[in-house]
């Protein structure tokens, strides 16, 4: 079964470019001195949604690592 993903992972030439494709790179906000970080709506919905799910279910392991 393929995923989300697929092939189009090599088509980055770096995991910056994949993680802004994926909504997971956080965008820099400023507002005065002070310095906010959140995450872009931009990139493919479906695969961000497919890596919280994966996050999800690691962190319910409990004889996971991490």
């Amino acid at each position: 079964m393929r995923g989300p993903t697929g092939e189009q992972v090599r088509l980055f030439a770096n995991r910056d470019q994949f993680a802004a494709y994926n909504d997971t790179a956080p965008i820099e906000l400023s507002s005065g001195g002070k310095v906010v970080h959140r995450l872009s709506q931009r990139g493919n919905l479906q695969l961000n949604q497919a890596i919280h799910m994966a996050a999800v279910c690691q962190i319910r392991q409990t004889s996971s690592a991490g």
